[in-house]
């Protein structure tokens, strides 16, 4: 709590002492609305990918690009549907979207968001996660977060994938469910991928919240997963997994940058 008071007093001291800039082309910012400017922003987010239905993959192509990978995003060569290191590590995700390659600005803004918890930044986020999922499908899903580790909420003082979730949950006009519970854990960017594939989330579960989700009768139980980066995919594969199992019947998933 004396951390995160201590960052929050020391973000609006710093903006009251000096104008905010774009944190891509460095160009003052007029309304602050988040920490880029229009330009930066259109070019950051000029090829979004295809449409999402959640949990059944892409119908149709937006702007006439070609769909990437169905588990990572990745740029298909000669494979079909997912990529040759998906099929590897024996990935079952599918229908999952990114907004684009974790370098560059999109790297600086999600460390940023991720450090500070600006909302402005989940707001930007969702806003063009938003443009990905198709209307037809919200209805019946509800969108659920990948669970962070304790401590690390604790030591941040926020859960990055939570709002960014609650973010797109409004743009979307969808309700939020926290399906998962995860237990402390070693770091994920302590392990290698080896140890990720093999046991990406030691002892998750349902939370009771997903446990009364996945017994519900009469309505097509669907779910999206948000996450801020995808790494190995084993992350999102396994929560996926756990909902699939538990008779949740389609698993789609949204990450701000794929590494």
């Amino acid at each position: 709590m004396t951390s995160r008071l201590i960052r929050n007093i020391g973000y609006r001291v710093g903006a009251l002492l000096a104008p905010e800039h774009c944190r891509g082309c460095g160009a003052p910012l007029v309304d602050g609305a988040a920490p880029v400017c229009p330009v930066c922003v259109g070019e950051l987010f000029s090829a979004l990918p295809s449409e999402l239905d959640v949990g059944a993959g892409a119908r149709g192509v937006r702007n006439g690009e070609v769909d990437g990978c169905s588990c990572c995003g990745r740029e298909l060569l000669a494979e079909q549907g997912i990529c040759t290191r998906c099929r590897d590590a024996d990935l079952s995700l599918r229908g999952h979207r990114t907004l684009g390659a974790y370098r560059g600005l999109l790297r600086t803004l999600v460390k940023d968001f991720k450090a500070s918890g600006d909302r402005r930044l989940a707001r930007l986020f969702a806003q063009r996660a938003a443009l990905v999922v198709r209307a037809a499908e919200r209805q019946d899903a509800v969108i659920c977060p990948v669970p962070a580790r304790p401590n690390a909420r604790r030591e941040r003082g926020f859960d990055p994938a939570l709002r960014f979730a609650q973010e797109l949950a409004g743009e979307l006009d969808m309700k939020l469910e926290r399906l998962l519970l995860r237990p402390t854990g070693v770091p994920q960017k302590q392990r290698n991928r080896q140890e990720r594939l093999a046991d990406p989330i030691p002892g998750l579960s349902l939370s009771e919240s997903g446990r009364a989700f996945a017994c519900r009768t009469g309505r097509t139980q669907a779910a999206l997963l948000i996450d801020d980066v995808f790494t190995t995919g084993a992350t999102l594969d396994r929560c996926s997994r756990v909902l699939l199992e538990a008779g949740i019947e389609t698993v789609g998933a949204i990450s701000v940058a794929r590494d």
